[in-house]
C-alpha cells in the first residue's frame, strides 16, 4: 500500500504542478512551481529505477517502511502545490475585486464631471428660461383679454415650463438640484411625461397607462417622479426585443400595499407600477437589481445607478419598491406612495395687487445680476412696479453702489465671477446689518459656498421665475421685515 500511494502522490504532484505551472503569470510562483514538477519527476523517475533494480522482491515487501522517505517527500511537494494554487487564487480574486474598485470609482468621477457640465448646462439654460418667461408675461400683460395672441403666448409659457422641469431634471442628476416637494396628481405627472416617453422608446413598444380608483395626490418632487419613469422606461426599451408594450399604472383602489416587502406604515396609499414585455430577469439579476453601478447592460451601454437613484427616491418620500419578473415573461416594477389630500388653492397663483406698486415708493433695490438679459427682465419688472432700481453687473459694481447710497433691498445672483451673492451680502452687511436680502439662482442654495451664512429673513428665488414671482418674492421679503419692527440703515 506504500507504494502505490508513493506513486499516485508523485503522479498527482506532478500533475498538479503543471496545471499550476500553466495557470500562473508571476515568474516568481512560475519558478516555484517549475521547481516543483521538476522534484515530482525526479522522484517518478528514481521511483521507476528501483522498481527495476529489486524487481519482484520489492513487490514481496509492500509491507516495509523503505519508500516511507520518498512518500513524505511527495507529499510534501503535493502540499506545496496546493499552497501555492490557494494563494494563486486568492491573489487573482483580490486582483478582480482591485479592478472592479477601479471601474466603479472610474465611473463616479466620469459621473462627477458629467454632472458638473449638466449642472453648467442647465444654469445656463435657466437664465434663458428667465428670459422667455418673462418677456411673455410682459406680452400677456400689454394684451388684451380678447386678443388672438393671447392663446399662442399661453402655450409658449406651457412650454417653457415643461422646460424648467427638464431642466430641475438635470440638475437633480447632476446633483445641484434641491427637492421642491409639492403636493401633485401622479396620474399628470404620467401624462405630462408621456410624449417624452413615446419619443423615447421605439416605434414597436407601444404605451398604455391605466388609472384605477380615481385621482392619487402625493407629496413629492415632479422632478424626481419623472426621473423614476424615464429611468425605468430605459431599461424597459433595452429589455424588450421586437415589438412590446409598456403599461404604467396607477392604483389608489387598495388600503394596503400589495408588495411582497411589507407595508409601508400609512392607511393611505398608491401603487405606481411600470411593467414591460422584455426578456424579464432572473432571480439572482433581481436580488442585485437596487445595488450602485449593477448592471446586465454591454459595457459603455449602461451606468447601474438608475434602479438604485429610483430606489433612493422612493425611499426619501416614505415608500416601498419592489420588482416582480421572470425570464421570457416580462418585469413589473411596483412602487407605493403614501397618498395625501389634495391641494388647496396656492397663493402663489394670485396676481400682485396693484396696492404693492404704492407701497414700493421709495424702495430703493439694488439688484446684481451678471447676466445682462435676466437684468433686464429683473430691473424692467421692479421698475413697472414702483421700485427704485440700482443696477450692477457683478459683485464688485454692487459694492461700490452700496457705498454711495443707502439700500432698502439687494437682489443678487448667487454664482457671479470674483465676489459672488453671498460674499456681497456679507461685505453690504458689515456696513448695514438690517439688509433685506433676495438671492436668485438655478442651483440650490445648499451648493453654493457661503449657503449656511444665510440669515433667517433672507429668501431665494429660483431660476427660471416670471416676474410676478419676483414681484411677490420681493414684497415677502419686505414684509418680513417691516413686520419685525426694524427699518434699513443707512450706510457710512
Amino acid at each position: 500500500m506504500i507504494l502505490l500511494a508513493s506513486i499516485l502522490v508523485r503522479v498527482m504532484a506532478l500533475i498538479w504542478s503543471l496545471i499550476f505551472l500553466s495557470r500562473v503569470r508571476d515568474w516568481r510562483m512560475g519558478f516555484l512551481s517549475a521547481m516543483l514538477a521538476l522534484m515530482a519527476l525526479r522522484q517518478i523517475l528514481t521511483l521507476g529505477h528501483d522498481l527495476e533494480a529489486e524487481g519482484i522482491g520489492l513487490l514481496a515487501n509492500l509491507g516495509s517502511f523503505t519508500e516511507v522517505p520518498g512518500l513524505l517527500v511527495s507529499v510534501l511537494a503535493l502540499l506545496a502545490v496546493l499552497f501555492l494554487e490557494r494563494m494563486i487564487r486568492q491573489r487573482e480574486q483580490l486582483e478582480k475585486a482591485a479592478r472592479q474598485r477601479d471601474l466603479e470609482l472610474h465611473g463616479v468621477r466620469k459621473m462627477e464631471a458629467l454632472g458638473r457640465l449638466a449642472g453648467g448646462i442647465a444654469h445656463d439654460f435657466n437664465n434663458l428660461l428667465t428670459v422667455i418667461v418673462g418677456n411673455i408675461e410682459f406680452a400677456e400683460s400689454r394684451l388684451p383679454p380678447d386678443h388672438a395672441a393671447l392663446s399662442d403666448l399661453v402655450e409658449a409659457r406651457v412650454g417653457a415650463e415643461r422646460a424648467e422641469r427638464l431642466t430641475r431634471q438635470i440638475l437633480t442628476f447632476a446633483r445641484e438640484g434641491q427637492s421642491q416637494s409639492r403636493v401633485v396628481n401622479l396620474r399628470q405627472v404620467v401624462d405630462d411625461l408621456l410624449p417624452m416617453l413615446r419619443k423615447l422608446l421605439t416605434e414597436n413598444i407601444s404605451v398604455e397607462v391605466q388609472e384605477v380608483g380615481g385621482p392619487s395626490w402625493v407629496d413629492a418632487d415632479p422632478a424626481q417622479l419623472e426621473q423614476i419613469l424615464m429611468n425605468l422606461a430605459v431599461n424597459a426599451r433595452d429589455a424588450i426585443e421586437g415589438a412590446g408594450a409598456l403599461t404604467i399604472c396607477i392604483d389608489a383602489s387598495m388600503p394596503e400595499p400589495s408588495l411582497h416587502s411589507g407595508a409601508v406604515g400609512v392607511s393611505r396609499q398608491v401603487q405606481l407600477s411600470v411593467a414591460d414585455t422584455g426578456a424579464g430577469m432572473t432571480e439572482d439579476v433581481r436580488s442585485a437589481a437596487f445595488e450602485p453601478f449593477f448592471t446586465t447592460k454591454p459595457a459603455g451601454s449602461g451606468t447601474g445607478l438608475g434602479l438604485s437613484v429610483a430606489y433612493g427616491i422612493v425611499a426619501s418620500l416614505g415608500g416601498r419598491i419592489a420588482i416582480e419578473s421572470e425570464p421570457g415573461v416580462g418585469t413589473n416594477v411596483q412602487i407605493v406612495l403614501p397618498v395625501c389630500d389634495a391641494p388647496v388653492a396656492s397663493l402663489e397663483s394670485e396676481e400682485v395687487s396693484t396696492e404693492a406698486i404704492s407701497d414700493a415708493k421709495n424702495k430703493v433695490v439694488l439688484l446684481v445680476e451678471d447676466n445682462s438679459a435676466v437684468l433686464h427682465v429683473a430691473e424692467r419688472a421692479l421698475r413697472m412696479h414702483g421700485y427704485d432700481v440700482r443696477v450692477a453687473r457683478n459683485g464688485r459694481e454692487g459694492l461700490e453702489r452700496a457705498e454711495r447710497e443707502a439700500v432698502d433691498l439687494l437682489i443678487t445672483d448667487v454664482i457671479m465671477p470674483e465676489i459672488g451673492g453671498f460674499e456681497l451680502a456679507r461685505r453690504m452687511r458689515e456696513r448695514n446689518s438690517d439688509l433685506s436680502v433676495l438671492f436668485i439662482s438655478g442651483y440650490a442654495p445648499t451648493s453654493s459656498p457661503g449657503a449656511s451664512k444665510m440669515q433667517p429673513g433672507d429668501a431665494l428665488l429660483r431660476k427660471p421665475f416670471a416676474p410676478s414671482a419676483l414681484i411677490r418674492s420681493v414684497r415677502r421679503v419686505l414684509d418680513r421685515h417691516s413686520a419685525s419692527g426694524e427699518g434699513p440703515l443707512n450706510p457710512g
